[in-house]
């Protein structure tokens, strides 16, 4: 029975696609980028369809210290929900990215939660005319 509910958490992870455009990522990092987003996304109790994780090389083949690490969610029954930030490293623009992550869907949640606890119109009407 233990293997079997490991096994349907397993398959309930959304697919993370991690994307380089302009660098390379070294293994380590990609999987420590899919090992902190998948444990980001477990404690969710949203829906979450697909994660895309895209690190850019802002300046190009010129140089420079500038990654920009994007992350979209895409959500059931709601607004996908993009993050960036912009680092010197990819790693660091990663932790950046994943930190607005937490922090933007700690929002979603509480936003969630407020709205469950107000009272709908109908109920109001409904105590009103009582």
């Amino acid at each position: 029975m233990r293997v079997r509910e490991l096994m349907s958490t397993e398959t309930r992870r959304p697919p993370i696609r991690i994307e380089a455009r302009g660098l390379t990522l070294t293994p380590r990092l990609r999987g420590t980028a899919t090992r902190r987003l998948a444990r980001a996304l477990a404690a969710l109790e949203i829906g979450v369809m697909r994660a895309r994780l895209v690190f850019t090389d802002d300046n190009g083949p010129k140089g420079g210290l500038a990654c920009r690490c994007a992350l979209t969610l895409a959500l059931s029954k709601r607004q996908p929900i993009h993050v960036e930030h912009t680092a010197p490293s990819a790693a660091l623009a990663f932790d950046g990215a994943l930190a607005r992550l937490e922090h933007r869907l700690g929002r979603v949640r509480g936003l969630a939660r407020d709205r469950g606890r107000r009272p709908k119109k109908y109920y109001v009407a409904a105590r009103l005319w009582a």
